[in-house]
């Protein structure tokens, strides 16, 4: 750990000893637990606290802490401070133990006296004062505090060492005892648990020092063998490292303190990877000289891990953690290549080419070794029971156990009981992991994220290494499964799907664009993925969202990668090499900054990403601009924009997004209409035939999210008539009908659109023309309209400075008000050159 020595010399005493402070370099959350002190006199033995700390409220009220506070006493002081006590055994010694948010351990010593403030996070995890988490090890905790104390010895003896140097007398440290920078990096590495955060640069060197040691892997036992060259002992040891950093990625559950033993010889009745008491021991003479191993060993090892997860965490040993464990291992299995991983598998475990339920019971008896033969007959019942959907199958399956005991209420009882353990470990992962915790992250955005997956870092540290295919596909599958996690939080849902899919397409676009080797292993792997797990019912989460608006860019992005998963190979070649034209920013940012990002992606539309660039532009897009350089460019490409949008609308296309260029082609419609749009003209055919296909997708019901998208488009065609509020009358009639709440939260959107634009393009002598316009929108139509017309004059009338009562806006006549809102309004515009519409 690093540290910080402050000297402190008084002038009129040159001759004392200046103030020495080391801090350790991590900081600790505050807790409401009150600060304990304790003192040692110099020639005193032994260290006096207060007369009865546990008994202090709100220590008392607590029995986990009670017993571990009951645990400080003078032996427990002495042992802490036993590396220090050469230093200083001389001072008189008061050491703190406090609550507030600061240092997990300082450190002051002078001539005579040291003070050490030790942070209550250090001896009690901070979730013991709320409530008791299975996630939580003390046991770690107690190793990481005498790695603490240990190292602060270490820095106080070489007090001279810059911070930027490397401490190497740290890392001869931990070779002699690895277990302390092991519990260091699993605390460190879970500050939402343990509420305690090392500075970036401790963190990284102690991470890259175990990346070179590899101190939770031993390999003695296998080092001596003959036939174990050590060039494949090394490549053994270095996958399983990545194994295991994959591991602690992905399962918050997941000890750093867990040990590997590498051996060569296995028993007859153990599998190639078995636990040996509390160690996870790795038999690797099956794997010499096979020329694909990783699978197997990937599969293995991720059944001995996930049972060591589920043990640690249960702190018991229950069958139905082994019958979890397999079954993840079966659906691993399942996910490999048939044709390479699936048959090296095989190979290697001699497992002959058999059904899928015999081939389901061979893959458990090898992994979990002969132990138990009713464990795996249990298990292969349990799988095949739980596959049936009717009772009369479930009854078949039944009728063919022999044992008495194994009725349907045992199996309904063993499924249910490995459900409930699977979604404990789900809920841990979800509160506390690392890749949920980047979703959920405000500052990392799509761009960060689709880096993570070029180089599996976060923060300088390699957390997955993505050039082993099997952990890169596993983030992938992770990945694009993380946001179901969000089921009940659809706001936070709509936002983490689309940064998802959106560093997706960023990822697989550069990929392909730097002609990368991994581009058609990857792309395919997400194409299945998409087809094979994407569940999402996207127009349930706009209803619950509720604003459209919110609701376009998730539906760009998802509803390209879904078309895309459904091409051919080929077909997403030929897509990838028309877009390696597209500069880098509009490839990797999936935005428009310049009048040359416009002409090359108008140049790349094609129907299958009409959606996404159809959004992107209509992004960059300014809505009643006069001089916008962006908007003015894509005004220019409107007969290419049209004809795009026609060939997708097409029945046989019209699910490839195409409707998202309706509301560019409404835009510049109604913008060329008013008079802002002054570098294009449209003739009165277009203009019927742009109505002609907004009406057309409005009326298309079988897919309510162009219905949506195409809703918006109408309010942007900008002009209160009967036709508007005949697409009025096919959104709400299809919301009365019980159904697709987004489609009245679409016409309201478009209300407040077509008040504004009314308001700001009323022209001279047309005060009469523009009363009716609004009063056609306020009486005689639907109330989820008139009420809305209202609400969002009286925010017009707010926001402009204007004063009105809810007795005049309910007044038939309001000329007078629409008049002052109109003169405003139109007077803000000359200054803006902008439209400011309700986005």
């Amino acid at each position: 750990m690093a540290k910080k020595a402050v000297h402190k010399r008084n002038s009129s005493q040159i001759g004392v000893q200046p103030t020495k402070v080391i801090s350790c370099p991590a900081i600790a959350d505050g807790v409401d637990l009150p600060d304990i002190t304790f003192h040692k006199n110099k020639d005193e033995e032994a260290f006096v606290g207060p007369a009865s700390p546990r008994h202090c409220s709100p220590l008392q009220k607590n029995a986990i802490i009670d017993e571990r506070v009951s645990a400080f006493d003078d032996l427990k002081l002495k042992t802490l401070l036993a590396p220090l006590f050469p230093m200083i055994a001389a001072s008189n010694i008061t050491f703190h133990i406090v609550g507030r948010r600061g240092s997990l351990l300082k450190i002051t010593q002078d001539a005579t006296d040291v003070i050490v403030e030790a942070h209550w996070n250090l001896f009690i995890p901070y979730f013991d004062h709320v409530k008791a988490l299975p996630i939580i090890h003390p046991e770690v905790l107690d190793i990481f505090t005498r790695a603490v104390f240990r190292y602060m010895a270490l820095a106080a003896k070489h007090p001279k060492v810059a911070d930027n140097q490397p401490r190497s007398f740290v890392v001869e440290a931990y070779k002699a005892q690895p277990e302390l920078l092991l519990a260091s990096l699993d605390i460190f590495d879970k500050p939402s648990i343990y509420h305690i955060q090392p500075t970036r640069f401790w963190f990284n060197r102690i991470s890259a020092v175990n990346d070179t040691y590899r101190f939770q892997i031993g390999v003695a036992a296998a080092a001596t063998v003959p036939s174990v060259s050590l060039e494949f002992l090394e490549e053994v040891t270095n996958f399983v490292h990545k194994v295991v950093k994959n591991y602690a990625f992905r399962y918050a559950d997941y000890l750093w303190t867990q040990h590997y033993k590498i051996t060569f010889g296995s028993r007859a009745d153990a599998g190639m990877v078995a636990r040996e008491g509390e160690d996870i021991v790795i038999h690797i003479d099956p794997l010499i000289d096979q020329a694909s191993w990783k699978p197997a060993l990937y599969l293995s090892l991720g059944y001995a891990i996930m049972l060591a997860i589920l043990q640690a965490a249960g702190r018991d040993d229950k069958k139905e953690y082994i019958y979890l464990a397999v079954k993840k291992t079966w659906n691993r299995f399942l996910s490999f290549d048939e044709s390479i991983e699936r048959q090296s598998v095989r190979e290697i475990y001699r497992l002959p080419q058999l059904t899928e339920a015999l081939q389901c019971r061979s893959l458990m008896e090898c992994t979990i070794g002969n132990k138990s033969e009713e464990l795996v007959d249990d298990f292969s019942m349990l799988m095949n029971y739980s596959s049936k959907d009717t009772i009369l199958e479930k009854l078949a399956i039944l009728n063919e156990i022999r044992n008495e005991k194994r009725t349907g209420s045992y199996f309904e009882q063993l499924s249910s009981s490995v459900r409930n353990i699977n979604a404990s470990l789900i809920r841990n992962n979800i509160n506390y992991s690392k890749l949920i915790e980047i979703l959920r992250n405000d500052n990392i955005d799509h761009l960060q994220l689709a880096e993570f997956l070029h180089t599996g870092q976060l923060d300088g540290v390699t957390v997955v290494d993505v050039s082993e295919w099997l952990l890169l596909r596993t983030l992938l599958y992770d990945l694009i499964n993380a946001p179901k996690v969000f089921s009940n939080d659809y706001k936070m849902l709509l936002k983490v799907l689309t940064k998802v899919c959106k560093s997706l397409i960023v990822y697989i676009w550069m990929l392909g664009v730097n002609n990368d080797a991994r581009y058609e292993m990857v792309s395919a792997y997400i194409a299945k993925l998409m087809y094979d797990i994407f569940v999402f019912n996207r127009v349930k989460i706009y209803d619950i969202v509720a604003d459209p608006v919110e609701c376009l860019e998730v539906e760009a992005v998802t509803g390209y990668l879904l078309n895309w998963a459904s091409f051919t190979p080929e077909k997403r070649h030929s897509g990838i090499k028309t877009l390696s034209g597209l500069p880098k920013n509009v490839v990797a940012h999936l935005s428009v900054q310049t009048a040359d990002d416009v002409d090359r992606l108008i140049n790349v539309i094609r129907a299958s990403n009409s959606g996404l660039i159809g959004f992107y532009l209509y992004q960059a897009y300014s809505w009643g601009s006069v001089q916008d350089e962006l908007t003015n460019k894509i005004r220019s490409h409107f007969p290419q924009l049209l004809k795009w949008a026609q060939a997708a609308m097409l029945p046989a296309k019209a699910n490839m997004g195409g409707a998202m260029l309706l509301l560019l082609l409404a835009e510049i419609l109604s913008d060329e209409r008013d008079g802002f749009a002054r570098n294009i003209v449209i003739t009165e055919a277009e203009r019927q035939l742009v109505r002609d296909l907004i009406k057309q997708c409005v009326d298309w019901d079988q897919k309510h999210f162009v219905m949506m998208i195409a809703g918006i488009a109408a309010g942007y065609v900008g002009n209160i008539d009967g036709w508007i509020l005949q697409q009025f009358d096919r959104l709400l009639g299809r919301y009365d009908g019980g159904d697709r709440v987004v489609l009245r939260s679409v016409v309201q959107f478009d209300v407040e659109n077509l008040i504004e634009r009314t308001l700001m393009t009323a022209g001279d002598g047309g005060e009469a023309a523009l009363v009716d316009k609004i009063q056609l929108l306020r009486f005689g139509v639907d109330p989820i309209i008139s009420n809305q017309a209202n609400k969002h004059l009286r925010t017009l009338a707010s926001r402009y400075g204007i004063h009105v009562s809810e007795i005049v806006l309910n007044r038939k006549n309001i000329g007078e008000l629409l008049l002052t809102l109109s003169q405003r309004m139109k007077a803000q515009t000359s200054c803006v050159g902008t439209v400011n519409p309700a986005v």
